[in-house]
């Protein structure tokens, strides 16, 4: 009696090996591909369960690169609302979601100052590269920009 139920006892662990698959391979499942045989098997592959990223750019971003996959979004955030925002210099590689839009801070600010943020928010749809540009003439109440202070550049690779 002890002899068979130490025998039954194998037969269930072989059984509960076999179909949580600890022989040591990858899942199989039927393959239900035109000319295979009923009982042809393909490994069972899981795609990576990596969720789209959001990454957000600002003024400190200027004229640095950042890379991102496809499917991720990217956004831009300029901390005055001088800013136009150009968009991608590639659509086909990062697309503009919504328009380029401006949000004024009403409270606390100098008129003219030209307070609050201009943002703007892309999708990554393709491998490439492509280029988020802004302009602006003026750097603040009555101040002309000088030098590099009118322009924004951030370079987006996506791979």
């Amino acid at each position: 009696m002890h002899r068979a139920v130490d025998g039954l006892a194998a037969l269930l662990a072989v059984f509960v090996l076999a179909a949580c698959g600890a022989g040591g391979g990858s899942p199989t499942v039927a393959s239900p591909s035109p000319g295979a045989t009923a009982t042809s098997r393909v490994p069972l592959r899981t795609p990576p369960l990596a969720a789209p990223r959001t990454v957000i750019v600002r003024d400190q971003d200027n004229g640095h690169a950042l890379s991102v996959h496809v499917g991720d979004h990217v956004y831009v955030v300029l901390g005055s609302t001088y800013w136009a925002l150009d968009g991608s210099s590639d659509p086909a590689v990062l697309r503009p979601t919504v328009a380029p839009s401006a949000s004024p801070q009403a409270k606390g600010c100098v008129p003219g100052a030209g307070c609050g943020i201009v943002t703007g928010q892309f999708d990554a749809v393709a491998a490439g590269r492509a280029d988020v540009t802004a302009k602006r003439s003026t750097c603040g109440e009555a101040l002309a920009c000088t030098g590099s202070q009118g322009s924004y550049r951030v370079t987006v690779v996506v791979a």
